[in-house]
């Protein structure tokens, strides 16, 4: 009996200025949220979809939903769906999970952890290796056989003396056929076929501000043969000025970073730096800064610089990490931090700007958030000069992963997740894990400011 691919979703709309809320796609549960705008003044916005639970694994999705009109109406789709789930949490479901946004103005570029049913991060039994032949074709093995020696090429099964296996086809969006019959999805437990059970960065790009997605893309030479995850830094990559794409991304013990010269199609790797979850910023002089997660209780940062390398085959030699900055601004150690570069000269300087839960402590910290404005000098050392309460004025509130982003009239898009149906093992929160879309006027984040476009 053949298998059938369930159908995705419908798109919908939001009216109520939120780009993402409870019920959207059948889901009450929302988490990691992304925010970007584009050169037509388009919002985009991304998160996981987690159904009726919170937790990481176990057949999440990602929406994706825009506007044009500044934030008042929202139209979302499933960018990246599986659905082997049921729509509902399962742990030997597969998992699109931890999205990032990039963008270059005009082209969006979604970057998500993938992980076959039954396996993920969360569960800690991921196999290492980067589930690729040296070559870069997908290792797949047929049910019940135990190596992963066959591959996946040009929608094509083949054996591993190179013989194509016949009446078998692949799609784009990794589904099996056999003589024209599904028979499932190459990341679906319990089907024909299965791949190498690891930790996949996923690619998708919209060319269209969000509304359509195309297949996804599983990028290839990044992931070390000693690793078993290697996943995304999630909220925000990076479109430098010379046009490359980076992103941040993480093994669970140093975060480092992936970077394309060719709008996707190839990548490669470099860094170590302490930390895991990170999120980058391009400064003035062309110094990329990362803000990463640590155990520090302190936002901390790393910069990277063009070294004039790269034109070589050793291409990851074109960066190298430089400096390592504790500032001594307060954080919880256990949470990402998102980061901003802000396009207009705040009291004549430039400007970063620094979204966190401020409660210092471990798990325990994920309250109160603040958005801290630092002043670069020509050094680009930083001074906290303005401080911003989110959330939590009077008492703890919940506060943990949030993006932002610079709005046309010069205003803040921050989304955020203030409320999680569980945490530290106890009921919080408002019945969901939501994530939640404000509008702040940086006059507000910086108030007596003299904020000017460069001239």
């Amino acid at each position: 009996m053949g298998y059938f691919k369930r159908t995705k979703p419908a798109d919908g709309r939001n009216e109520n200025g939120q780009p993402i809320t409870a019920g959207n796609g059948g889901s009450q549960n929302f988490r990691i949220p992304c925010i970007v705008t584009l050169k037509d003044c388009t919002i985009v916005a991304a998160a996981d979809v987690r159904w009726d639970a919170e937790a990481d694994g176990g057949g999440l999705d990602i929406i994706v939903s825009s506007s044009s009109d500044q934030g008042k109406t929202w139209s979302y789709t499933f960018a990246n769906y599986l659905g082997d789930n049921g729509n509902v949490y399962d742990e030997n479901s597969s998992t699109l999970m931890d999205p990032a946004l990039a963008t270059d103005g005009k082209r969006l570029y979604l970057l998500a952890d993938l992980f076959a049913g039954g396996y993920s991060a969360f569960r800690k039994n991921l196999k290492c290796g980067s589930g690729f032949t040296k070559e870069g074709w997908l290792r797949v093995r047929k049910r019940g056989q135990k190596d992963y020696d066959c591959y996946v090429k040009e929608h094509r099964i083949f054996g591993a003396d190179g013989t194509e296996i016949s009446d078998y086809a692949v799609d784009d969006w990794f589904y099996v056929t056999k003589n024209g019959i599904c028979q499932g999805n190459l990341f679906f437990q319990d089907t024909p076929w299965e791949a190498y059970p690891t930790c996949y960065l996923c690619l998708t790009t919209s060319g269209d501000s969000g509304r359509t997605w195309s297949a996804p893309q599983l990028i290839f030479g990044v992931k070390k043969d000693e690793e078993d995850f290697y996943g995304t830094g999630p909220g925000r990559g990076l479109v430098t000025a010379d046009g490359t794409l980076l992103f941040s991304c993480y093994n669970g013990a140093e975060a480092s970073v992936i970077f394309s010269k060719d709008q996707g199609k190839t990548w490669n790797r470099f860094g170590k730096i302490p930390g895991t979850e990170s999120q980058p910023v391009e400064l003035a002089d062309g110094t990329i800064r990362i803000f990463f997660r640590n155990l520090q209780d302190a936002i901390c940062y790393a910069d990277v610089v063009k070294t004039g390398a790269g034109d070589s085959a050793e291409r990851s030699r074109a960066y190298e990490v430089t400096d390592i900055v504790n500032t001594g601004v307060p954080n919880c150690s256990h949470c990402m931090v998102s980061a901003l570069a802000y396009s207009k000269k705040v009291d004549g300087k430039n400007a970063v700007l620094v979204c966190c839960p401020s409660v210092v402590g471990t798990w325990d910290g994920r309250y109160n958030g603040k958005i801290y404005t630092f002043l670069l000098d020509d050094e680009n050392n930083m001074a906290l000069t303005y401080t911003y309460a989110v959330n939590g004025t009077e008492e703890k509130e919940f506060f943990a992963y949030s993006c932002m982003a610079q709005l046309p009239d010069g205003s803040i898009g921050l989304l955020y997740e203030d409320s999680c149906i569980h945490y530290l093992g106890r009921a919080h929160g408002v019945g969901q894990s939501r994530v939640v879309y404000r509008k702040i006027a940086m006059e507000e984040i910086a108030p007596g400011a003299v904020i000017r476009s460069e001239q």
